[in-house]
């Protein structure tokens, strides 16, 4: 069951994004699962006032996450922030994922 809750994965909002990630960090086991990840950090639709997202915050962890080599089955990653993540956070995935 759980292969298929995390297999495709679209975080639109801070909060989401926030606890799906700080998730992973605690469970490695699950980020292990996801196929395709989407982040829509700081969407002007589901941003409330002051929810501000450090969106180079989020590359660093998902960086992090890749690093550690828990995205091994991760196929798609779509960023959709208002800022782009640092070059090294492409790198990164292209080495460490599938």
């Amino acid at each position: 069951m759980l292969p298929l809750l995390y297999a495709n994965l679209i975080l639109q909002s801070n909060t989401s994004i926030r606890k799906v990630l700080g998730l992973f960090l605690h469970r490695a086991d699950l980020a292990s699962h996801v196929r395709e990840l989407t982040l829509r950090p700081n969407s002007i639709k589901q941003v409330p006032r002051g929810g501000y997202l450090d969106e180079m915050l989020v590359a660093d962890v998902v960086e992090r996450l890749a690093t550690q080599g828990n995205f091994k089955e991760l196929k798609s990653f779509v960023w959709e922030g208002q800022e782009g993540p640092k070059d090294r956070l492409w790198l990164t995935l292209r080495k460490a994922c599938v």
